[in-house]
């Protein structure tokens, strides 16, 4: 009773003392920060506020948590304080992130009608590494792939930003980070120009790491770390200090860290990042996370143009990997000896020079299931192979994906294969799947060396044992069953225009070639999804791959009417799946028992209900 009585009157006097004052007793402390104030630059206030950020987080520091500290409009380097207003040139001078202190940018500041009014992109709030202030422009930077090296950036910051040994209440938010020059070799300054992090998980929102250079994880690296990074975009960072370079956006790193362990990506964008080695826009060696991201124009000189992963797991759902350059393979993606789980996500005329233009497995046993692999291409390698994915001693599962419009060239080994190539040990499995339109010298859709692949349930143009698949050095496909070789009738065909007129159509191995992509959902008659107008559409015909999926397989979140069947394709099994179709008009009223929608409940309802008992949706 006492304890209660206690709580109780520390409520009511945190009552009355927000009626007198008008603030919460524990209200947070707020420290101000503007390069362009005059005043008694104490933090107190936006006309008092500190001319340097490094003030700023001593006096965080030094305050009880929670701080939060606002940052105006302006350039900030870790060399500058009060004490040394100019710099000190300190080459290992860093803002420190802190737990429980929030660092906000994006803030109008003083001398604005409103100090607070906070957008981070008109009041950009700059985290530079350019100590002297000499950097050339980005544009300037001829042989770009050393920039690292370049003259002007010799002297800047190692890592303009440090979040090690933090939690998730240390927040970075609204920030542009540039300029860090991790060089130094064998040290912890050869990695993560923009930002480092050893064994810490801070929070990073809404920041742009724009133009950093290190040997690995030039924007963003994370060694044993695990940062939740959301709405952040990494653009034009180079892993190429070193021959070894990695991960140009961002590189995860384990050492000592446990399984579950993992950074977290959400809402991100990687652009044109490049990386000497490998994972122009990540590298992962570490399990990671990532939702929504978009990998764009990203390059390696090696493997894995948009990311590469060694040894490890990672999550990718729902991201996009577009137009990424790998020189030897994986032009999207690249997985070494990993198993990473690829769900909903796209790969969209992304290029390398020999295998895999748009995902490379060697190794390991990745789960691709509800992608679109369309007008990935390989060029005039030796190895040349795979313009869709390439799975070499791989177990890979691909489920519902649909690969159309990649494309192959005639390598040494002559494995074409204009969809997916797979070859060596293991044995893939492919179910539910769309492989149509693709193009190569042989085996158009599939081609299969030395390996057992199982397919099953796949539209295949030109068939399984046609034209579409062709089988070299004792390849063995085991034929699962339930394989077609009709028009998967999709609702509008993506193709290869010539890069200066989309409207004249080529031929894949044309040098002047641009894929214009599509729109692979299912014609249907009982409707289809159009992503564009937000709505159900109704079409002249029904594809053959709706209800052609495995029987067994979960229908997943498919609408009524469903058949009961998965459909093929990227979409099978998702809330996007087009409608079946009866001969009939669609029933409007749903019928008690009425499991296929045919507007009948009889054998057909109870078989469905049989095979999907024990489904999980």
């Amino acid at each position: 009773m006492g304890v209660k009585t206690n709580v109780t009157a520390k409520l009511a006097i945190s009552i009355v003392m927000v009626i007198l004052t008008g603030e919460p007793v524990f209200a947070e402390k707020v420290i101000y920060v503007d390069a362009n104030v005059t005043g008694a630059g104490d933090g107190t206030n936006w006309e008092n506020a500190y001319n340097h950020l490094q003030d700023a987080l001593a006096d965080a520091n030094s305050s009880e948590t929670p701080v939060e500290i606002r940052v105006a409009q302006g350039v900030y380097t870790p060399d500058s304080k009060s004490a040394v207003p100019d710099g000190t040139g300190d080459r290992e001078a860093t803002f420190q992130l802190i737990n429980g202190v929030s660092l906000m940018g994006g803030y109008a500041g003083y001398g604005a009608a409103d100090p607070n009014a906070r957008d981070v992109k008109e009041y950009e709030t700059i985290l530079s590494g350019d100590l002297d202030g000499n950097d050339v422009a980005l544009d300037e930077v001829w042989l770009w792939w050393y920039f690292g090296e370049e003259p002007s950036r010799i002297d800047n910051s190692y890592h303009v930003v440090t979040g090690s040994y933090t939690d998730s209440s240390a927040r970075l938010d609204g920030f542009t980070i540039t300029s860090g020059v991790a060089e130094a070799t064998g040290s912890e300054f050869e990695n993560g120009g923009g930002m480092y992090n050893f064994q810490g998980g801070p929070t990073v929102t809404n920041c742009a790491f724009v133009g950093n250079a290190a040997h690995q994880g030039a924007g963003m690296f994370n060694r044993d770390g695990t940062p939740t990074v959301t709405g952040c975009t990494f653009y034009r960072n180079w892993a190429s200090v070193s021959t070894s370079g990695s991960g140009g956006g961002v590189k995860n790193f384990c050492y000592e860290c446990s399984a579950d362990e993992a950074p977290t990506f959400r809402d991100c964008i990687f652009v044109e990042n490049y990386a000497v080695a490998s994972g122009g826009g990540m590298h992962n060696e570490m399990n990671s996370s990532l939702t929504n991201c978009t990998f764009i124009r990203n390059e390696s000189r090696d493997i894995g143009g948009g990311m590469s992963n060694s040894y490890c797991s990672p999550v990718v759902t729902k991201c996009t990997f577009q137009e990424g350059l790998a020189w030897w393979g994986g032009g999207g993606m690249f997985n070494w000896h990993s198993s990473p789980t690829v769900t909903y996500s796209a790969f969209i005329s992304n290029t390398t020079y020999d295998i895999g233009g748009g995902m490379l497995n060697m190794g390991g046993s990745p789960v691709v299931m509800n992608c679109v692999f369309s007008g990935n291409s390989t060029g005039t390698g030796p190895l040349s192979a795979g313009g869709g994915m390439v799975n070499s001693s791989s177990s890979a599962t691909i489920a519902n994906c649909t690969f159309v419009g990649n494309s192959s060239q005639r390598g040494m080994h002559n494995q074409g294969g204009g969809g997916i190539v797979n070859s060596g040990e293991g044995s893939p499995i492919v179910r539910n799947c769309i492989l149509w339109g693709n193009a190569g010298p042989v085996g158009r859709q599939m081609g299969n060396r030395a390996c057992e692949p199982r397919i099953s349930y796949c539209t295949i143009e030109g068939g399984l044992y046609g034209s579409g698949v062709e089988n070299v050095l004792g390849a063995l496909v085991i034929d699962g069953g339930g394989n077609i070789d009709y028009d998967p009738c999709f609702a509008d065909p993506g193709y290869w225009a010539h890069k200066d007129d989309p409207n004249l159509v080529v031929e894949p191995n044309d040098p002047n070639k641009l894929w214009v992509n599509g729109d692979y959902h299912l014609k249907s008659q009982a409707g289809r999804w159009d992503a564009n107008e937000g709505r159900w559409a109704m079409d002249d015909v029904t594809s053959p791959c709706i209800d052609g999926g495995d029987p067994m397989s979960p229908i997943g979140y498919e609408p009524f009417p469903n058949g009961g069947v998965v459909n093929m394709g990227a979409y099978g099994g998702t809330a996007e799946a087009s409608k079946s179709y009866f001969d009939g008009p669609v029933c409007e009223i749903i019928v008690a028992g009425d499991i296929n929608g045919d507007c009948a409940v009889n054998f057909l309802d109870f078989g469905i209900m049989a095979l999907h008992w024990l489904d999980e949706h």
